[in-house]
């Protein structure tokens, strides 16, 4: 079955990296949690690193921070 086109338009970027960073990322693809690949894992914990810790809150909209909670929820 064919991949669904991205709803966002993106990039292509090439990275060159360790064996180390590499056998991280298959294991990573394994686990399942961030992607099916070793370019979805690489993508999405860069995504959350960059909008963690070095972009401010909102700048580029509500929904795209993966620490902000959905609109509407209660606190804890």
């Amino acid at each position: 079955m064919a991949k669904p086109k991205n709803a966002i338009p993106t990039h292509k970027l090439t990275i060159a990296t360790t064996p180390q960073v590499i056998e991280v990322l298959d294991w990573l693809v394994q686990q399942g949690f961030h992607g099916k690949s070793r370019s979805e894992v690489a993508e999405e914990l860069l995504r959350r690193t960059l909008l963690k810790e070095h972009v401010e809150p909102n700048r580029f909209g509500p929904d795209v921070s993966p620490t902000q909670k959905p609109a509407g929820s209660k606190p804890r």
